[in-house]
């Protein structure tokens, strides 16, 4: 469901459909985004605290965390999430995805809404993200987050993971944190580890199931 500061109301239906009032062209209209079905429960899992997804190259992971990383920005104002990949260079692809997926006029303006010499993301709500890299296991750690989002986690060490988590103070005892995952042998312990865990969630992504590249090129 959605309600829009331009006046509407209504909400998407199971085939994605709009239903509700048609808002006027302005910033107050909605803005609708592509997602692959298979992305859909990673999105919207917000019961669980730990969620997981795993797939191959290509499957849309990357992007899904995009997109709920943006939804944690909508309805947790005030608050501040970090962006954690193995390296800046890796994390910037989120970057790149929530620059691409968020409305303009939902950032604050010029460098106090998007600042890549800090490195910042700010909405017009309050909410923060920042980009943090694991190269390093101490660069990690954040002035204290609501929620994390972990990018090629299977590249990310162990400390490096603690680090980050350990800063996730904001939010007290509901902190959350989203994960993406290429499969790969040494993901093992920590995919069992999720699995067992009440509070984590795994969910698969397969390269064909993304919609948005070329099966042909699968398939050659």
């Amino acid at each position: 469901k959605n309600r829009g500061h331009g006046g509407y109301d209504g909400y998407f239906d199971s085939a994605g459909r709009w239903t509700g009032d048609c808002p006027e062209p302005g910033p107050g209209r909605i803005h609708i985004v592509d997602v692959a079905a298979q992305q859909w429960p990673y999105v919207y899992d917000f019961q669980h605290r730990l969620v997981l997804a795993e797939g191959g190259r290509r499957s849309g992971k990357s992007f899904a965390l995009t997109s709920k990383a943006a939804l944690c920005m909508l309805h947790m104002p005030w608050t501040r999430g970090v962006l954690l990949g193995p390296t800046y260079r890796q994390i910037r692809n989120v970057w790149g995805h929530l620059r691409r997926l968020v409305p303009r006029h939902w950032f604050l303006p010029g460098t106090l809404g998007v600042n890549p010499t800090n490195k910042t993301m700010r909405f017009v709500d309050g909410a923060e993200a920042v980009l943090l890299h694991a190269f390093r296991d101490d660069a990690a750690r954040s002035e204290g987050s609501s929620w994390g989002g972990y990018d090629e986690r299977q590249d990310i060490s162990e400390m490096a993971a603690a680090n980050a988590m350990l800063s996730t103070s904001e939010a007290g005892a509901d902190f959350m944190i989203f994960e993406t995952a290429t499969i790969k042998p040494g993901l093992r312990d920590h995919h069992d580890r999720v699995e067992d865990s009440p509070h984590g969630a795994i969910y698969r992504m397969t390269s064909r199931g993304n919609p948005f590249v070329s099966h042909e090129l699968f398939s050659f």
